[in-house]
């Protein structure tokens, strides 16, 4: 518990469920993408009590597009996103089905993770398109 796991390589198309979550998510914000399964790079984190979190930090603007989605699929944790940034703290009050679409500042400006899980468990899945020069 709380190590991670990579999975080889695989098909958004592979996991119908996962694209019909991405697929309605980006509906809700309007963002509607022809070619989603191309280029996608998909996160999915189980965060159990004794699991590191997800370190703050801010993104590269190098290798992804411009927006980056997220669904808390499960949290009975102690912890949830925040973001920081010049003394100021955001804690978001998640509950299951809750989505995000980060972009512009809150990518680039303001630090943002999840602090080591104490009690509970938190499952989260996250998505992006890496840039056509960097896919391999």
């Amino acid at each position: 518990e709380g190590r991670v796991r990579i999975a080889d390589k695989g098909r958004l198309c592979d996991f119908p469920g996962l694209r019909r979550l991405i697929v309605e998510a980006m509906a809700a914000y309007g963002d509607e993408r022809g070619d989603v399964d191309h280029l996608i790079n998909v996160t999915c984190r189980h965060y159990v009590a004794g699991s590191q979190g997800l370190r703050m930090h801010t993104d590269y603007e190098d290798w992804y597009g411009e927006r980056v989605y997220g669904c808390v699929l499960a949290n009975t944790s102690d912890a949830s996103l925040e973001f920081r940034r010049a003394g100021t703290c955001f804690l978001l009050g998640e509950v299951e089905g809750m989505c995000l679409r980060q972009e512009g500042e809150a990518r680039y400006e303001w630090k943002h993770g999840v602090a080591p899980i104490r009690s509970g468990r938190r499952v989260s899945v996250s998505w992006r398109w890496f840039k056509p020069e960097h896919a391999r």
